[in-house]
């Protein structure tokens, strides 16, 4: 954890190697305090991504978390609170786009009306031909 190498390389997960062992021997203490611990970790840096606007990372971290402590109550409120903030975030976006619509639509229609009528074209004569060539 140390090292941040949580999946890499290949075979080399911490998280895989503390269950094998929890699968063995369910009451192991140095196993249950390590997963315990990583998910520890894996929730200051969903904490951490979520403090710098990057709810997409928290989320992933806090999922990760849920992976390693799938009951852990602390995981399972910050997993609530990040997808109620994604959900408000993303209502915002999707309102400014629609107001920003909104605006484009009525600066069209303003334009629309501040053009001047344009001045009917003049009727062109029409010109007929002489037999001999000359108009």
């Amino acid at each position: 954890m140390a090292e941040e190498r949580l999946t890499q390389p290949a075979g080399n997960n911490v998280w895989e190697t503390l269950n094998k062992i929890i699968q063995i021997d369910p009451q192991n203490k140095k196993a249950n305090e390590g997963l315990d611990a990583l998910a520890g970790e894996l929730e200051s840096r969903a904490v951490d991504k979520q403090q710098k606007g990057d709810l997409d990372a928290a989320l992933a971290f806090t999922d990760e978390g849920l992976r390693v402590r799938s009951n852990d109550p602390k995981l399972l409120a910050l997993r609530n609170e990040l997808s109620y903030q994604a959900d408000q975030k993303s209502k915002a976006l999707l309102e400014e786009k629609r107001s920003m619509d909104s605006n484009i639509v009525e600066n069209e229609a303003a334009d629309v009306q501040e053009i001047p009528p344009q001045p009917a074209a003049k009727e062109k004569k029409s010109r007929r031909f002489r037999a001999g060539g000359t108009f």
